[in-house]
Protein backbone atom coordinates (compact mmCIF):
# COMPACT_ATOMS: atom_id res chain seq x y z
CA UNK A 1 0.00 0.00 0.00
CA UNK A 2 1.36 3.17 -1.50
CA UNK A 3 1.36 6.74 0.22
CA UNK A 4 -2.20 8.18 -0.04
CA UNK A 5 -3.25 10.52 -3.50
CA UNK A 6 -2.41 14.25 -2.35
CA UNK A 7 -5.67 16.59 -3.15
CA UNK A 8 -5.12 19.53 -5.63
CA UNK A 9 -6.17 21.95 -2.95
CA UNK A 10 -3.28 20.49 -0.54
CA UNK A 11 -0.78 20.82 -3.82
CA UNK A 12 -2.02 24.55 -4.73
CA UNK A 13 -1.20 25.14 -0.70
CA UNK A 14 2.39 24.16 -1.01
CA UNK A 15 3.11 25.85 -3.87
CA UNK A 16 3.94 22.15 -5.47
CA UNK A 17 0.99 22.70 -8.40
CA UNK A 18 2.77 25.72 -9.73
CA UNK A 19 6.39 24.07 -10.20
CA UNK A 20 4.49 21.16 -11.82
CA UNK A 21 1.12 22.02 -12.91
CA UNK A 22 0.41 18.85 -15.31
CA UNK A 23 0.52 16.84 -11.68
CA UNK A 24 -3.37 18.35 -11.08
CA UNK A 25 -5.82 15.87 -11.47
CA UNK A 26 -8.97 16.42 -12.50
CA UNK A 27 -11.33 16.12 -9.23
CA UNK A 28 -14.59 17.18 -11.13
CA UNK A 29 -15.56 13.41 -11.26
CA UNK A 30 -15.96 13.28 -7.51
CA UNK A 31 -16.60 16.61 -6.42
CA UNK A 32 -20.43 16.68 -5.87
CA UNK A 33 -22.42 19.53 -7.25
CA UNK A 34 -25.18 21.71 -6.69
CA UNK A 35 -27.35 23.81 -3.89
CA UNK A 36 -27.42 21.54 -0.30
CA UNK A 37 -30.60 19.97 -0.03
CA UNK A 38 -32.89 18.75 3.19
CA UNK A 39 -32.71 14.67 2.39
CA UNK A 40 -36.52 13.36 2.22
CA UNK A 41 -36.11 11.09 5.40
CA UNK A 42 -34.95 13.49 7.38
CA UNK A 43 -37.63 15.59 9.43
CA UNK A 44 -37.39 19.11 10.98
CA UNK A 45 -39.43 21.00 13.43
CA UNK A 46 -41.48 24.28 12.11
CA UNK A 47 -38.02 26.03 13.88
CA UNK A 48 -35.81 23.49 12.58
CA UNK A 49 -37.07 24.18 9.35
CA UNK A 50 -37.24 28.13 9.77
CA UNK A 51 -33.16 27.60 10.97
CA UNK A 52 -32.41 25.37 8.08
CA UNK A 53 -33.76 27.90 5.20
CA UNK A 54 -32.01 30.71 7.04
CA UNK A 55 -28.64 28.50 6.98
CA UNK A 56 -29.42 28.19 3.41
CA UNK A 57 -29.79 31.68 2.55
CA UNK A 58 -27.08 33.03 4.30
CA UNK A 59 -24.27 30.33 5.17
CA UNK A 60 -24.06 28.60 2.22
CA UNK A 61 -21.23 29.41 -0.60
CA UNK A 62 -21.63 28.16 -3.82
CA UNK A 63 -18.79 25.62 -5.34
CA UNK A 64 -17.96 24.64 -1.05
CA UNK A 65 -21.10 23.74 -0.02
CA UNK A 66 -22.72 21.03 -2.15
CA UNK A 67 -25.99 18.48 -2.22
CA UNK A 68 -24.22 15.97 0.79
CA UNK A 69 -23.89 18.81 2.95
CA UNK A 70 -27.44 19.13 3.82
CA UNK A 71 -27.51 16.63 6.00
CA UNK A 72 -24.92 18.29 8.13
CA UNK A 73 -26.89 21.63 7.98
CA UNK A 74 -29.93 19.27 9.07
CA UNK A 75 -28.11 18.44 12.13
CA UNK A 76 -26.88 21.70 12.60
CA UNK A 77 -30.56 23.18 12.81
CA UNK A 78 -31.21 20.33 15.11
CA UNK A 79 -28.54 21.49 17.57
CA UNK A 80 -29.80 24.95 17.08
CA UNK A 81 -33.25 24.52 18.03
CA UNK A 82 -31.92 22.05 21.33
CA UNK A 83 -29.88 25.17 22.26
CA UNK A 84 -32.44 27.55 22.16
CA UNK A 85 -35.07 25.45 24.25
CA UNK A 86 -32.35 24.89 26.60
CA UNK A 87 -31.42 28.71 26.85
CA UNK A 88 -35.41 29.41 27.41
CA UNK A 89 -35.57 27.07 29.73
CA UNK A 90 -32.36 28.98 31.55
CA UNK A 91 -33.53 31.99 31.48
CA UNK A 92 -37.24 31.05 33.34
CA UNK A 93 -35.37 29.24 36.23
CA UNK A 94 -31.87 29.98 36.44
CA UNK A 95 -28.59 28.20 35.69
CA UNK A 96 -28.64 27.14 39.59
CA UNK A 97 -30.29 24.76 41.46
CA UNK A 98 -30.61 22.95 44.86
CA UNK A 99 -29.98 19.10 44.37
CA UNK A 100 -31.81 16.91 47.16
CA UNK A 101 -29.81 17.63 49.70
CA UNK A 102 -30.02 21.32 49.31
CA UNK A 103 -26.47 22.10 47.96
CA UNK A 104 -26.45 24.15 44.88
CA UNK A 105 -25.71 22.63 41.62
CA UNK A 106 -25.79 23.12 37.96
CA UNK A 107 -28.94 23.03 35.81
CA UNK A 108 -29.72 20.14 33.60
CA UNK A 109 -30.38 22.31 30.79
CA UNK A 110 -26.98 24.27 31.35
CA UNK A 111 -25.22 20.95 30.54
CA UNK A 112 -27.28 20.22 27.33
CA UNK A 113 -26.63 23.93 26.10
CA UNK A 114 -23.10 23.50 26.75
CA UNK A 115 -23.15 20.12 25.03
CA UNK A 116 -25.74 21.74 22.22
CA UNK A 117 -23.19 24.80 21.99
CA UNK A 118 -20.20 22.50 21.50
CA UNK A 119 -21.41 20.72 18.90
CA UNK A 120 -22.99 23.97 16.90
CA UNK A 121 -19.20 24.72 17.32
CA UNK A 122 -18.00 21.94 15.70
CA UNK A 123 -20.07 21.65 13.10
CA UNK A 124 -19.95 25.02 11.75
CA UNK A 125 -16.21 24.72 11.73
CA UNK A 126 -16.48 21.70 9.75
CA UNK A 127 -19.08 23.32 7.02
CA UNK A 128 -16.47 26.40 7.02
CA UNK A 129 -19.60 28.08 8.23
CA UNK A 130 -17.51 29.81 11.30
CA UNK A 131 -14.45 32.21 10.40
CA UNK A 132 -11.91 28.94 12.01
CA UNK A 133 -13.95 26.71 9.02
CA UNK A 134 -13.91 30.08 6.52
CA UNK A 135 -9.97 30.52 7.55
CA UNK A 136 -9.52 26.72 7.16
CA UNK A 137 -11.60 26.82 3.70
CA UNK A 138 -10.07 30.00 2.04
CA UNK A 139 -7.50 29.61 -0.82
CA UNK A 140 -3.77 31.22 0.11
CA UNK A 141 -3.10 34.57 -0.34
CA UNK A 142 -1.29 35.58 -3.76
CA UNK A 143 2.39 36.56 -2.54
CA UNK A 144 3.10 34.58 -0.40
CA UNK A 145 2.79 35.13 3.64
CA UNK A 146 1.66 38.42 5.04
CA UNK A 147 3.98 41.14 6.30
CA UNK A 148 1.88 43.37 8.24
CA UNK A 149 3.09 46.72 10.60
CA UNK A 150 -0.60 47.50 11.64
CA UNK A 151 -3.99 46.65 11.30
CA UNK A 152 -3.99 49.33 7.72
CA UNK A 153 -1.78 47.59 6.11
CA UNK A 154 -3.85 44.33 6.20
CA UNK A 155 -6.87 46.40 3.93
CA UNK A 156 -4.38 47.20 0.80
Amino acid sequence: MGRPRTSNVLKLLHGTAQRNPQRLRDEASVTPRGKPVLPPWIVLSAEAKEIFDWLMEHAIVPGVHARPDGVMLAMLAKEFCIDNKAMNSIEGVGVLMRDKAGQPCTQPYWRVHRDASDKIVKLMNELGISPQGRLRLAPPKAGGPLNVASWDDLDS
